[in-house]
């Protein structure tokens, strides 16, 4: 028998865009602003994809465009900074699309969110090994989530 814990769900509401785009006139974005744009995404992207599909499906709004895909981040980022289309990458790549002239784009909703949990074998108590690593996964996670938090601001 296994027993399990729920740490957290992060939320994904931002995507790159080049200094200058459009969509950073407006106060806030909304999803129907970024469905009249064209996205850019890997090549083989799927989860990213298609939660974002929902998440414009769901508002009444058409499934993204895809205007191109990519197998190399240093094209994507490229093609970022070079035209209007929004990008579905990790935030882990912010530092190098930072390096590019790109920024991120909030768009105010939450477009998917990805609950983290450890399973675990049953046992009387909570093994130590297992407290530590919760531990190491609660501050990976609060790490990040302050990290795109504090850009937001």
């Amino acid at each position: 028998m296994t027993r399990s814990r729920w740490i957290r769900s992060t939320p994904a509401r931002r995507s790159p865009i080049r200094q200058d785009h459009p969509l950073l006139a407006n106060r806030s974005v909304a999803a129907g602003d970024i469905a009249a744009y064209g996205w850019l995404a890997f090549t083989h992207e799927v989860k990213g994809t298609d939660a974002l599909a929902r998440f414009l499906v769901a508002r009444g709004l058409p499934p993204p465009s895809y205007a191109m895909r990519f197998t190399a981040l240093a094209a994507m980022l490229t093609a970022i900074r070079l035209g209007d289309d929004i990008a579905l990458i990790s935030s882990d790549c912010k530092d190098e699309a930072a390096a590019r002239g790109i920024v991120p784009l909030d768009i105010g909703e939450e477009i998917w969110s990805v609950a983290a949990g450890l399973a675990y074998r049953r046992s009387l108590g909570l093994l130590v090994h297992v407290r530590r690593l919760m531990a190491l996964v609660r501050e990976c996670m609060d790490s990040t989530t302050s990290a795109a938090d504090s850009e937001s601001h």
